[in-house]
C-alpha cells in the first residue's frame, strides 16, 4: 500500500487515516437486517470528500463482495454434495472397498469435518459399521478425537 506525502494543512485531523463504520440495512417483506462494515481511509480532505460523494458506490461495492463470498462459500460446500448423495444412495454396496486408499483418506477426513466427528451418520453415509470405520480410519492413520466429537 502506497502512502501519500501530503502537508498538514490538507488533513481534516492529525491522524493519518480514518476507521469509518458503513452500517447498512437491509429491508425485505418488513423485516430489516442490519450488516456493519468497517473502512479504512487516509485523513486527506480530497479523499474524504470522494468517501462522502461516491457513498453508493462503495455500499453497492460492499454488497457485491459479500455476494461472491457467499457464492464461493456455497459452491465450497455444494462440491462434495453429489459425491456424498451418491455414496448415500450406495450404501449397500462395499463402497469403502472399492475406494483407493488416499481417495478414502480425502473422503474419510471431509465426512468428519462434515459430520463434525459424528460416527453414526459418518457410517450411514458410506453404508458401514463402526468397527469398519475404526478399521478404514486406523488404515489412512486419521484419528476420530474427542475434540471432533465435542464440536456437535
Amino acid at each position: 500500500m502506497g502512502k501519500r506525502h501530503i502537508k498538514q494543512q490538507q488533513k481534516i485531523s492529525d491522524f493519518d487515516f480514518r476507521l469509518l463504520e458503513v452500517v447498512m440495512v437491509k429491508k425485505l417483506f418488513g423485516e430489516e437486517t442490519e450488516r456493519r462494515q468497517s473502512l479504512i481511509v487516509d485523513t486527506q480532505q480530497d479523499t474524504i470528500k470522494y468517501v462522502e460523494e461516491h457513498m453508493d458506490d462503495i455500499i453497492a461495492n460492499l454488497v457485491r463482495m459479500k455476494a461472491i463470498e457467499e457464492k464461493d462459500r456455497q459452491d465450497q460446500n455444494a462440491g462434495l454434495e453429489p459425491l456424498y448423495a451418491l455414496l448415500a444412495e450406495n450404501n449397500s454396496d462395499d463402497t469403502m472397498g472399492k475406494m483407493s486408499q488416499m481417495f478414502k483418506k480425502s473422503l474419510l477426513a471431509m465426512a468428519i469435518k462434515r459430520f463434525n466427528g459424528d460416527r453414526d451418520s459418518i457410517c450411514a453415509m458410506f453404508g458401514i459399521s463402526q468397527e469398519t470405520l475404526d478399521k478404514e480410519l486406523q488404515s489412512c492413520e486419521l484419528n476420530l478425537t474427542e475434540e471432533d466429537r465435542d464440536k456437535r
